[in-house]
């Protein structure tokens, strides 16, 4: 270093004059001397020391946030929990536009079974990732449209890479899933509806349909129960939930049948009945409401009716059944069938009583309508000269032919019987030979509500009588009937062979 020999002041290599002093330069006179170093305070060493500590740290953090931030390492983290098939780190990489869609080690769980069922789509995945960083490297954009991975070579990714914002000085990026939706419909008010065995949903309503979601695109279990008093009955239904922005449609209905019920009346008479479905109360009037479900109807479950009607309860036999219609049968029941029975097999006897004597009047069992129908034919075959003798034997009843009908107010019962009889019809000064008649008719009976019993209004032919379904009432001392107008002093009223 070049000194002024005036003043000490250091000089430049080719100065004329010295900027300190103004002395001129005398190059002969020019010394070099060596530099005076100033020794360094603990202050100064110091303040570099933090600084450059700080310059130090400064650019770790920069690089930690780089690498905390970088999207290769984004996509590498979560391809190492895909192949892992870790389901909460999963989890914890995913997120979504949609602030309703919970993403946890559970939510997850569906994805992963897809995954797990096509391998294929996690390199796929990872490949449409990959795709997307190059992108965003070359644009600004938040997003990389479908379009654009196509142009690539690559379809819109289950999973997709989106810009979120900075973090500090860096673009922040995640991993962007996507919701998936599901209507379900179910045919049955009160069916409950699972997704994975939770529940998500009922029915408050017959032929019922309603969206749920968000879920994870994935795999899923969707069922559909209904359990009643009189039913168990289930739907279900594996479903791939994987199309971004898509509504899938899944129909769960139940194996269960709505039957129509036919009670043989008008929904407007005011008859208190219940609908018992294997021998329990359904809460339903069969005579109020049409119809009832759902119920199976190949032939496991069993109906009966129970009603109250002027004569009585009447609880109908159990019937299987076995289509979507069934009728009600209010004669169907053994205790009102046997009454009826028996007064008929009453009334058949009274009649001969009644008409062998003349005396309708001991006729207990009929209507006045039917009394004056016998006095007549009484007074007829009187002045015909004709004469009856006979024996009662027995009545087959025909048990498919009970019908009940409300006819002007009134209950009437229509039934179809076999009687059959030793019997001769013969005039005066001839001798009965018996010989067996059977005859088929159908009884017309009308419920007397003032006697609070049946009674018999009219009898005529029918040709209707079945024998498969038959119940025989024989009489098993028969007494002999003989007219009282016979001149045969040898006859008499109920007298015996």
């Amino acid at each position: 270093m070049l000194i002024c020999k005036q003043c000490g002041s250091s000089l430049s290599q080719n100065a004329r004059f010295c900027k300190e002093c103004g002395a001129p330069v005398d190059a002969e006179k020019l010394v070099n001397q060596p530099i005076q170093r100033v020794p360094m305070s603990k202050q100064k060493k110091r303040i570099y020391a933090i600084v450059g500590i700080a310059l130090v740290v400064l650019f770790a953090t920069y690089k930690i946030g780089e690498l905390l931030t970088s999207k290769e390492r984004l996509i590498k983290r979560f391809e190492s929990a895909l192949v892992k098939n870790d389901d909460e780190a999963v989890a914890d990489l995913l997120t979504s536009n949609d602030p309703k869609l919970k993403i946890d080690k559970k939510s997850v769980k569906g994805f992963m079974k897809y995954l797990d069922k096509h391998p294929e789509e996690v390199s796929n995945i990872i490949e449409s990732l990959i795709t997307q960083s190059k992108i965003f490297d070359n644009t600004k954009r938040q997003r990389i449209s479908a379009d654009e991975l196509e142009n690539d070579g690559y379809p819109e990714s289950l999973v997709n890479l989106e810009k979120k914002g900075k973090f500090l000085f860096y673009d922040k990026y995640e991993l962007n899933i996507d919701p998936v939706y599901v209507t379900i419909s179910t045919n049955y008010k009160d069916t409950k509806l699972y997704l994975d065995d939770k529940e998500i949903g009922q029915a408050d309503r017959p032929n019922y349909a309603k969206t749920f979601g968000p879920f994870l695109p994935g795999i899923y279990t969707l069922k559909a129960t209904l359990k009643t008093d009189f039913i168990d009955l289930q739907e279900k239904e594996e479903i791939s939930l994987v199309g971004v922005g898509k509504i899938a449609e899944v129909n769960l209905y139940l194996d269960g049948q709505e039957v129509v019920i036919d009670s043989g009346f008008e929904e407007s008479q005011d008859i208190e009945g219940k609908l018992l479905i294997n021998g329990k109360d359904t809460g339903v009037n069969p005579f109020k409401e049409a119809s009832f479900g759902p119920i199976l109807t190949d032939g496991s479950m069993n109906f009966s009716v129970e009603a109250q009607l002027p004569w009585g309860i009447v609880k109908t036999k159990e019937m299987p059944i076995d289509s979507d219609y069934i009728v009600v049968d209010l004669t169907n029941d053994e205790n009102f069938q046997k009454g009826i029975m028996d007064l008929i097999v009453k009334h058949l006897k009274e009649m001969l009583t009644s008409y062998t004597s003349g005396d309708v009047n001991k006729l207990t069992t009929a209507t006045q309508n039917y009394k004056e129908m016998l006095q007549e034919r009484i007074e007829t075959d009187k002045e015909g000269g004709n004469f009856y003798k006979a024996k009662y034997l027995e009545t087959a009843f025909d048990l498919d032919s009970f019908h009940l009908e409300e006819e002007d107010g009134n209950w009437v019962l229509y039934v179809d019987i076999r009687s059959t009889y030793l019997e001769d019809t013969f005039y005066e000064g001839e001798t009965p030979e018996l010989e067996e008649g059977v005859y088929d008719n159908e009884l017309k009976l009308v419920y007397d509500s003032n006697a609070k019993s049946w009674l018999i209004d009219d009898m005529y032919a029918s040709y209707d009588f079945s024998d498969e379904n038959t119940v025989v009432i024989k009489e098993e001392n028969p007494p002999e009937y003989v007219t009282s107008w016979a001149s045969d002093a040898s006859a008499s009223v109920n007298s015996e062979e």
